[in-house]
């Protein structure tokens, strides 16, 4: 970055300056950067912000200064046939191991909203509820977690989506690149 002759620039050896690209999936990511004044912050560099597809409208009303704004691609790992599997165990086992208690209530919550009416159902899916917590939780207990986040983080860099971003990031000529959670 530019300002007064960072050490950053002597190591790097550049002479331009950089694009700095951020990914915001939510209105309070974009609330993020807005607040921490990056337009300001990052003078001399150009700051583009890549906002959730379904959210362009809101995001455009609250852009903040100085600060270009374009599209995420459409994209939920989720949806992804290749990736689903992949996803979901990875997630469910680091959310289990790390935050058993968050993951419980979401777990318990969708099992008494998918069987409200009947009493049965609901303790039968509360008990699969609490096998998949003690499943996933013994498998970050044993490491697996991480091993599964590394398959799925090598699945995600064979798909088009990421092809897809490394062009966009190169016509930008990105430099830095973060990703913004609120």
């Amino acid at each position: 970055m530019r300002v007064g002759g960072s050490r950053a620039d002597d190591v790097i050896g550049r002479d331009r300056p950089v694009s700095v690209v951020l990914g915001c999936d939510s209105f309070l990511a974009l609330r993020n950067v807005r607040n921490a004044d990056l337009g300001r912050r990052l003078a001399g560099e150009r700051v583009i912000v890549w906002v959730d597809p379904h959210q362009v409208q809101g995001s455009s009303a609250a852009q903040p200064a100085a600060v270009e704004l374009g599209c995420l691609e459409d994209f939920d790992a989720r949806q992804e046939p290749e990736l689903r599997e992949s996803s979901n165990r990875a997630y469910l086992a680091r959310k289990c191991y790390h935050d058993s208690a968050s993951i419980w209530v979401d777990l318990r919550g969708s099992s008494y909203r998918r069987n409200r009416h009947n009493r049965i159902r609901r303790t039968a899916s509360v008990g699969r509820a609490a096998a998949t917590l003690a499943r996933y939780w013994l498998a970050g207990r044993v490491g697996l977690a991480r091993r599964w986040r590394q398959q799925f983080a090598t699945a995600l860099r064979a798909h088009p989506t990421t092809r897809a971003y490394r062009h966009r990031l190169r016509e930008v000529d990105a430099g830095v690149v973060a990703g913004v959670f609120p």
